[in-house]
């Protein structure tokens, strides 16, 4: 049987391999989101880890989806619907962080939480496709660091001295695991 059979256009089986994903990144979501208390910056960092691998996993559609307009509209709306759950679901860890006292409170002025959430999703989206891109002959495992601190590089302007500090430490344990790994 081909799969055509179960997929007659390759957007279906776009949105299918999509659904996929977002289970596992819903589950992902919350291992490591489940309640304020998990919330610090070294959990972001370590999520946010998760959720490159994980994207790393998925990268054909990932990137397929990054690049092809989108002509299926149960895929178009899917998409648009993730995005404003995900953006929600941001916006909630964000205003945790400002009363834990290591983000700005100005993130979640309107115009400013716009601005970030864009910058931080379209940094998470094209990651996969700038590694294929550019860094093909570098790879995953040498890339992910910089990608990382490249995703995690959207917070610095609005951390506090408390979310500095916790950020760097939060390298540094990802630093140390890294190289503790034969």
């Amino acid at each position: 049987m081909r799969i055509t059979n179960y997929f007659p256009k390759k957007e279906q089986l776009l949105l299918a391999i999509f659904r996929e994903y977002e289970e596992k990144a819903a589950r992902l979501y919350q291992r490591y989101q489940q309640d304020e208390a998990s919330l610090d910056l070294s959990d972001f960092l370590l999520y946010y880890s998760k959720m490159m691998d994980l994207q790393y996993r998925y990268r054909f559609a990932m990137a397929y989806l990054a690049v092809q307009p989108i002509g299926e509209p149960e895929l178009q709306q899917h998409i648009a619907t993730r995005y404003r759950q995900n953006k929600a679901n941001l916006k909630k860890r964000l205003s945790y962080q400002v009363r834990s006292g290591t983000l700005r409170e100005e993130l979640l002025e309107p115009e400013t939480f716009e601005l970030f959430s864009f910058q931080i999703y379209n940094l998470f989206t094209t990651w996969v496709v700038s590694l294929q891109l550019y860094y093909k002959d570098e790879g995953y495992e040498q890339m992910k660091p910089v990608f990382l601190r490249g995703i995690m590089s959207c917070y610095t302007p609005y951390l506090t001295e408390k979310g500095k500090a916790e950020l760097e430490e939060a390298f540094r344990q990802v630093e140390k695991n890294r190289a503790d790994v034969p």
